[in-house]
């Protein structure tokens, strides 16, 4: 009895590490840091950063695209696009910006492949408010879908209703606002 009872206790057990662990394949998700990276963001005057993400692309991923996007109207087109080849099982990307339709710097770091990109875009008017909202929970990742990673609007309205980064695929919620600028960043990885 005892034996049979340890044999099940070890089965559940192993049956909960696959289950964990197949939870985070080909996902992407806020970073999480060490206490030396932290003491690091802190020296650069980065402790608050929240526009860094890692990610689990899985094994047959070739392919990783980073847009930026600004929506017209009520569709988006795009301003900026980073295309690299990614054959890494796990990567952290990562964002800094204080207009993203102005400039965004994108740096990308996995076990064989690091790199920045610099994209500078259009002047934005000064406006009074900026808000910045970025994904916030596990995604999974599903090859060829654009995973929209972060949205800000800069508007000179005073109020400014937020949603999550989901709603980045109904663009015309942010155009009923009537918002001056939205812009989107998203990821795409494909085999």
């Amino acid at each position: 009895m005892k034996k049979l009872l340890l044999v099940i206790t070890l089965s559940l057990l192993l049956l909960l590490a696959g289950c964990s662990q197949s939870d985070e394949e080909m996902t992407i998700f806020r970073a999480g840091f060490t206490e030396k990276e932290r003491e690091l963001m802190w020296l650069l005057g980065k402790e608050n950063d929240q526009h860094i993400f890692d990610f689990l692309p899985g094994e047959d991923v070739q392919t990783m695209d980073i847009t930026v996007w600004k929506l017209e109207g009520k569709q988006w087109k795009e301003l900026h696009k980073s295309s690299r080849q990614f054959v890494d099982e796990r990567g952290r990307v990562a964002f800094e910006f204080d207009n993203i339709g102005e400039y965004i710097s994108i740096s990308l770091q996995s076990k064989t492949n690091s790199g920045r990109t610099v994209s500078n875009g259009e002047k934005v008017e000064k406006r009074v408010t900026a808000t910045t909202t970025s994904l916030g929970v596990r995604e999974k990742i599903v090859y060829g879908r654009e995973i929209p990673l972060i949205v800000q609007i800069v508007t000179d309205k005073s109020m400014v209703t937020t949603y999550g980064v989901e709603t980045f695929h109904t663009p015309e919620k942010y155009a009923t606002d009537g918002y001056e600028y939205v812009y989107a960043v998203t990821v795409r990885f494909d085999k």
